[in-house]
């Protein structure tokens, strides 16, 4: 009879233990640290700003965040140069920041749960070639006679870094593997060369004409950049001859018109007229005319001579900024 109230008390036992347990179920997971919690979260995210790449600091919004690796993500900066990503499982993610007119930096970002992992981007700003031309001179010389060619490169270059952020302006002509350093000049970010036909592979500028010319940019940073090509035009082969006053002329009359003669060529051009005075192993421009009709061959000097020997030449211009000089003429002042 205890055997059997024993066994019927155990029974009992288990039944309310299975009754608890059916009615009760698991306990509640509640905390966001605990794996098996519904609202636990292994991600985190990444936040930081893009700047410019010299002090002092200015930020740069509108800049592209890209999530490369192992996501693809992106977003803009805002105009304080702020940005955020969320979201991000655990890991290490590369980040690359892009911006028109900068050169794309990356960076390597490690993401903890639930933790924000701060980076800051400095993107280098790229130089530009704001102007190039590339023209063509022709003079022709008495000592020795002869007829020299020469290239004319001239730019503009700009940096949102500044000037002073430019190393070095090279030009490149890739069809005859020739570059050369063009030099900056009085005038803030203008750079120009000469470069003489006899410098040339081939030693033939007509060769260039209509072929691709690049400027290669290149900043304190170590970006370069490539310019647009740029392309000569023409080369001008025909020259103007003076005409009046020449031979060392004598000259008494106190504003002497210059006379010169010309076949004119088949496209727009305009002369340009330059007085100088031989002063002991010296020359000084005194007087110049811009833009002489393409029908006038005559120019009066609206200078007051002393006496003395002067020279003066005619060139004409294209419209492209193609030069060609005639040989110097030469006259004596005396009154």
């Amino acid at each position: 009879m205890n055997a059997l109230f024993q066994i019927r008390k155990i029974m009992l036992y288990l039944f309310f233990l299975m009754l608890l347990q059916k009615c009760t179920g698991d306990a509640p997971r509640e905390n966001p640290l605990d794996p098996k919690s519904k609202i636990y979260s292994d991600t985190g995210y990444i936040r930081g700003q893009v700047f410019n790449f010299y002090a002092p600091f200015t930020p740069l919004g509108n800049a592209k965040i890209r999530v490369d690796s192992p996501l693809i993500i992106a977003v803009n900066t805002s105009n304080d140069g702020a940005f955020e990503i969320s979201d991000l499982p655990s890991g290490q993610y590369q980040l690359i920041a892009d911006k028109t007119g900068y050169a794309s930096d990356s960076l390597i970002a490690t993401v903890a749960p639930r933790n924000a992992t701060d980076i800051t981007f400095h993107l280098n700003a790229l130089p530009v070639a704001q102007t190039f031309s590339v023209t063509s001179i022709h003079i022709s010389e008495w000592a020795p006679v002869r007829d020299v060619y020469r290239l004319f490169i001239k730019a503009t270059v700009t940096d949102l870094d500044g000037v002073g952020d430019i190393d070095s302006v090279t030009v490149w002509i890739p069809r005859l593997s020739f570059e050369t350093i063009a030099e900056p000049t009085n005038s803030t970010g203008v750079y120009e060369t000469t470069i003489n036909e006899s410098d040339l592979p081939g030693k033939n500028i007509q060769f260039l004409v209509g072929q691709d010319i690049f400027l290669r940019i290149k900043d304190q940073a170590g970006a370069s950049i490539q310019s647009l090509p740029g392309r000569l035009s023409r080369i001008i082969s025909t020259t103007p001859a003076p005409n009046s006053p020449v031979g060392r002329a004598i000259v008494t009359e106190p504003n002497p018109t210059l006379k010169w003669r010309h076949s004119p060529p088949a496209f727009a051009f305009s002369y340009r007229v330059n007085v100088f005075r031989y002063e002991a192993n010296d020359v000084a421009d005194i007087w110049q005319s811009n833009n002489i009709s393409a029908s006038d061959t005559s120019v009066t000097v609206s200078y007051n001579f002393i006496e003395g020997d002067y020279g003066w030449t005619v060139s004409i211009f294209d419209d492209f900024g193609n030069i060609s000089r005639s040989k110097p003429a030469a006259f004596r002042i005396m009154k």
